[in-house]
C-alpha cells in the first residue's frame, strides 16, 4: 500500500513538474535546451548522447568513402594502364619480328645484288673490250686505201649485210644502255668525210652530225622499264632512227651515186664505213638479186615502182633494186626472236602491150 501511495506521489509531482516546464519554456526559451535534456533525463532515467560525436563518425566514414573511390578510380586507371602497356609491348614484339625478317630479306638482296654487280661488271669490261676491238677495227678501214672498185654487176653486193645471228639488245634489261654503246661509233664516218675532197661532202656530215646528235639523245632520255616487251620497245624506237636519218634516203643516194664513175671511189668507202657501223648494230639486209621474177614474199619486203616493158618475157622481173631490205632482231614479249625490218626499193618491169 505504501508502494502505490508513493508511485501516486511521484506521478502527481511529475505532472506538476511537467505543466511547470512547459510554462518555463514558453516564457523563456533561452534554456530550451538544458531543460530538453533534463526532461529527457527524468523521463528515461539517463543522459541524452550526444549528436556530434555521431555526425563525426557519419563524417569520417564518408571521409574514407570518398577515399577508397578515389583509390578505386587510380586503381582502374592502373588496370586500363596495364593494359595498353601489355598491348603495346605485344605489338612492339609482332614489329620487332617483322623487323628482324625484313633485315634478313634485305640482307639476302644484298648478297643477289652483289653478285649480280660482279657479273654486270665483268660484262661491262667485255662489252668495253669488244667496243674497242670494233673501233679499232674501223679506223683501220678508214685508214686504209680505197678498195678496188667493184663492177658494176656487183654494185649490189656492196650493199649486202650478213646475218650473223647477233642481236643489239642480249634481253638483261639493266644491260640495255651498255649495249647500245656502239650505235655511237659514227665518229669513223664523219672522220672520212671531213678529211675527203668529195664536193658534196658537206650535205652528209650534216646528215651523219644529225644521226650522231639523235642517237645521243635517244640514249641519254632512255627509260628502261619492265615490260616483258621492253627490248622490241627500245629496238624499235632505235631502227627508227635509223631509217629516218640514214636508209630512207641516204642508201638510194650511194647507190646512184655508185654508177657514176668519177664519184664512185668516194661512195665506195663511204658504203664499207656504213656497213661496219650497221654491223655493231647488229643490222643485216635481206638477199634479193635483180633480173628474176618477183613473187608476194619479195614484195612484202621491197616497195616497187612500176617500169613498163614491151617484152612480155621480162614481165614482173626485177630490173634494178636501188635499196635492200634492212632488218634487225630483238626478243618480243614471250622471250621469243623476231625481226623487224625496213623495205627495201626496187625497179620492177610491168607488161604493156
Amino acid at each position: 500500500m505504501r508502494q502505490i501511495i508513493w508511485q501516486y506521489i511521484r506521478a502527481c509531482a511529475f505532472q506538476d513538474m511537467k505543466r511547470y516546464i512547459q510554462w518555463f519554456v514558453e516564457n523563456d526559451t533561452a534554456y530550451n535546451d538544458q531543460l530538453e535534456e533534463k526532461v529527457y533525463v527524468i523521463i528515461n532515467q539517463k543522459p541524452r548522447e550526444s549528436a556530434e560525436p555521431l555526425q563525426e563518425k557519419i563524417a569520417a566514414l564518408e571521409g574514407q568513402i570518398a577515399d577508397l573511390q578515389k583509390e578505386l578510380i587510380q586503381l582502374r586507371e592502373k588496370s586500363k594502364e596495364n593494359i595498353r602497356q601489355s598491348q603495346l609491348q605485344q605489338r612492339i614484339k609482332a614489329l620487332e619480328d617483322i623487323a628482324k625478317k625484313q633485315s634478313e630479306r634485305i640482307d639476302l638482296y644484298e648478297k643477289q645484288n652483289c653478285q649480280l654487280y660482279k657479273k654486270l661488271e665483268a660484262l661491262e669490261e667485255k662489252i668495253n673490250q669488244q667496243a674497242q676491238k670494233n673501233q679499232s677495227l674501223e679506223l683501220n678501214v678508214s685508214e686504209q686505201a680505197v678498195p678496188a672498185q667493184p663492177e658494176e654487176d656487183s654494185l649490189l653486193t656492196a650493199f649486202q649485210i650478213e646475218n650473223r645471228r647477233n642481236l643489239l639488245l642480249s634481253g638483261n634489261a639493266e644491260a640495255i644502255k651498255n649495249e647500245l654503246q656502239p650505235v655511237l661509233h659514227i665518229k669513223p664516218i664523219l672522220d672520212y668525210l671531213k678529211q675527203s675532197d668529195f664536193e658534196q661532202k658537206a650535205i652528209y656530215i650534216k646528215m651523219f652530225d644529225k644521226l650522231k646528235n639523235d642517237v645521243e639523245k635517244f640514249i641519254d632520255t632512255l627509260v628502261i622499264d619492265s615490260d616483258d616487251d621492253v627490248f622490241e620497245n627500245v629496238t624499235e624506237a632505235f631502227f627508227k632512227i635509223i631509217k629516218k636519218d640514214l636508209l630512207s634516203t641516204l642508201m638510194v643516194a650511194i647507190r646512184r651515186g655508185m654508177n657514176i664513175e668519177k664519184d664512185r671511189p668516194f661512195y665506195v668507202q663511204l658504203l664499207e664505213l656504213i656497213n661496219t657501223y650497221l654491223r655493231s648494230c647488229c643490222i643485216y639486209t635481206e638477199k634479193i638479186e635483180e633480173g628474176i621474177k618477183y613473187t608476194d614474199a619479195i614484195l612484202d619486203k621491197m616497195e616497187p615502182l612500176r617500169k613498163p616493158t614491151s617484152d612480155i618475157a621480162k614481165d614482173k622481173e626485177i630490173e634494178e633494186i636501188e635499196r635492200l631490205p634492212y632488218c634487225i632482231d630483238f626478243f618480243n614479249e614471250d622471250g621469243e626472236r623476231e625481226s623487224m625490218c625496213y623495205e627495201g626499193q626496187c625497179v620492177i618491169l610491168k607488161y604493156e602491150e
